[in-house]
């Protein structure tokens, strides 16, 4: 994010607020950062003047640990949407290797491992309009042993 900062200047702002009971609660290294990154890059796209204004709300939600990176960008087309919605729900593998939505489906891969198949990510967003992600968290991960190395605080 500083780098971001940095690079972006005042074109940037960036808002972070996670309920004070999950600030001890483990998440997978590298969980954040290829939603922000796609914010930025997809937000802002074409549009050198823009301004993008980024939200990370965290709050808990019965077992689960909600993240929602939520941005004032650009938004999507109801196609790149549904495109976007089919890759992380687990479309055949041709799809993916086809997918211009690598870092999402990586992600959600990676938490559907990790967590035993609990957890996952939703996009929602429409043109002009912004767009949220949303990752949902076992908060007692299924796969306990192996936290303290791949996760962070």
């Amino acid at each position: 994010l500083a780098i971001l900062e940095k690079r972006l200047g005042d074109r940037l702002s960036f808002t972070v607020d996670i309920e004070e009971g999950l600030l001890d609660v483990p998440v997978l290294k590298l969980t954040l950062q290829p939603v922000v990154e796609n914010a930025v890059v997809h937000g802002m796209k074409d549009d050198p003047a823009a301004r993008l204004d980024i939200r990370v709300d965290g709050y808990r939600a019965g077992d689960m640990a909600v993240l929602e990176v939520s941005d004032n960008g650009k938004g999507m087309p109801a196609e790149r949407l549904l495109e976007v919605q089919r890759s992380l729900r687990g479309a055949p593998r041709e799809f993916y290797s086809r997918s211009r939505n690598f870092g999402l489906t990586n992600l959600s891969a990676r938490i559907g491992l990790f967590y035993a198949g609990d957890g996952g990510i939703s996009v929602a967003s429409r043109a002009g309009g912004g767009t949220v992600v949303k990752l949902e968290l076992p908060v007692a991960g299924k796969r306990e042993g192996n936290r303290s190395e791949h996760a962070a605080r």
